[in-house]
């Protein structure tokens, strides 16, 4: 019986010394774990990049201009015009150079926004230097600008009086930021 006793006691110290090993991980285990971890928060920062990115929203009346404006134009009424080019400071002190066309829906429209020219130049360059021009680098950024120039040209125009005739569409044809 003693014999037993001490076996269990070896066989105590023998389990207590393999347990021991199998609590302590190896290190390439380790490493691989912390791989996954490193790799699950990574596209999980992706997937709400992803999500976090949305599309320019256009107003309701913007909505009803574009409509309006497409409904009414018909093949050889578009008319464009290309303004001269823009060259303004922006908020961090970059220098945009922007080359503008402007897609209206007739020639009297037209003709009217070029009556208001100085007008319609001014309210631009107010727009383009209030830009943040490390925001401009991203496509999202353009594009809202884009929305914002059309709109400020169609508020001039109902300035003008004119209601029925909009502005399409405006093209940055060369967006320079220095």
């Amino acid at each position: 019986m003693a014999e037993d006793t001490s076996n269990n006691t070896e066989g105590n110290e023998e389990e207590g010394s393999e347990a021991s090993p199998k609590k302590k991980l190896p290190i390439l285990n380790i490493l691989a774990l912390s791989q996954t971890v490193f790799t699950l928060a990574l596209g999980a920062a992706v997937v709400m990049g992803i999500k976090s990115i949305q599309k320019p929203r256009i107003s309701e009346n913007g909505m009803k201009d574009r409509a309006i404006a497409s409904i009414r134009d018909e093949a050889g009424k578009i008319q464009w015009l290309q303004l001269d080019p823009f060259i303004t400071n922006t908020r961090n002190k970059s220098t945009i150079k922007a080359s503008i066309n402007v897609e209206v829906s007739d020639s009297h429209t037209a003709s009217v926004i070029q009556a208001r020219m100085p007008a319609v130049r001014a309210r631009i360059l107010n727009i383009l230097s209030q830009q943040d021009s490390k925001s401009l680098s991203r496509m999202q950024e353009k594009l809202l600008l884009k929305d914002a120039l059309r709109e400020v040209i169609n508020q001039e125009l109902q300035r003008a009086g004119i209601h029925e005739g909009v502005v399409r569409d405006v093209y940055l044809l060369d967006f320079l930021i220095i």
